[in-house]
């Protein structure tokens, strides 16, 4: 897979959009029915999700696909792809980075991701939308306090600010990023391939 020439969403988006927002009007929130053993919580795992979800999507002519692909620099990436009946789409990509290399971590890190991008893309909360259950995905060898990565500068901030300006679409694909709710979450690490990422989208389309 080549990200410099991916199609995140199709060239028209109109009628996915009114099938959309039909489905929000119809959409509760999700209940809980798994329990965190950890921090003895309730979420809605997966299944629950799909279960309280799959009606309203296919009266309202969806259906999300969910699968794995690969770049060709042997990076992983969780596709979900909301498809329309008119052949209209919108897709997410999630880096695949568990923190452990076990088979048994990356089964719970994907089924995780799955979980968080097949809500995200619909718009679905569930009845206390929290991440506890993320809790069972991290590395509980590793110290409870770990290092704090630095975060970009304001310098760095404002240079992302100003590529992203008029770019609505990249910048909320950052977002989806793990532990990026805000553009300032990135981490001073990650700038210079965050800003090559931002360049080579704009490329493609001809920014």
């Amino acid at each position: 897979m080549d990200l410099k020439n991916y199609k995140y969403e199709s060239s028209e988006l109109k009628e996915l959009y009114i099938a959309l927002c039909s489905a929000q009007t119809s959409l509760t929130a999700c209940p809980h029915k798994s329990v965190n053993p950890h921090f003895k919580s309730r979420y809605s795992d997966l299944a629950t999700i799909v279960r309280h979800t799959k009606s309203i999507l296919y009266e309202n002519g969806f259906i999300i696909i969910q699968r794995i692909l690969s770049t060709e620099n042997d990076k992983s990436y969780l596709s979900t792809r909301l498809c329309h009946i008119s052949g209209q789409y919108i897709e997410s990509l999630a880096p695949i980075n568990p923190p452990k290399s076990d088979i048994q971590s990356y089964g719970s890190y994907i089924t995780y991701l799955r979980r968080y991008t097949y809500a995200s893309i619909i718009g679905l909360i569930t009845a206390d939308d929290s991440d506890d259950d993320g809790e069972s995905v991290m590395d509980r060898s590793a110290p409870s306090s770990p290092p704090k990565v630095p975060c970009i500068s304001r310098d760095q901030l404002k240079i992302l600010s100003d590529e992203l300006i008029g770019h609505d679409d990249i910048f909320k694909y950052i977002l989806t990023f793990p532990n990026i709710n805000k553009l300032s979450d990135v981490k001073e690490k990650d700038f210079n391939s965050t800003m090559n990422f931002i360049k080579q989208i704009k490329l493609k389309k001809g920014n």
